[in-house]
């Protein structure tokens, strides 16, 4: 952890930023570690909790749309060219997955047409 904290005290938000975005685009990285140290530096007054909130937020969205761009895009085969040396996946992992979805998902109505609670009781 004293790594992480050092890396984002020496580099500021950019590695909130990056870190958050790499997580969200589907690299193995610790984004949720990067966001606790952020945390962390925000209490000892070393950073602004606005200012890391929206770095963050920044971060996941941009990541998501670069994951589903680049699986809309390349799909199957550039997960398997660059799966391994991103560290997202192995093509005996992927040979596991289904290459297209189940025709049988689409017969289920949306959560928010079902009726009922919209979570379990605890």
């Amino acid at each position: 952890m004293d790594e992480v904290l050092t890396l984002i005290e020496h580099h500021g938000y950019l590695v909130i930023l990056f870190g958050v975005m790499l997580e969200s685009t589907g690299v193995s990285l610790p984004g949720e570690t990067i966001l606790i140290a952020s945390g962390v530096l925000v209490q000892r007054g070393h950073f602004d909790l606005g200012y890391v909130i929206v770095f963050g937020i920044l971060g996941a969205v941009v990541g998501d749309q670069i994951g589903y761009w680049v699986g809309r895009e390349g799909g199957r085969p550039s997960v398997l060219r660059w799966g391994r040396s991103l560290l997202i996946t192995t093509p005996q992992r992927l040979g596991r997955s289904p290459r297209t979805p189940s025709t049988r998902s689409s017969a289920l109505p949306p959560r928010s047409r079902r009726p009922g609670p919209p979570t379990a009781p605890i």
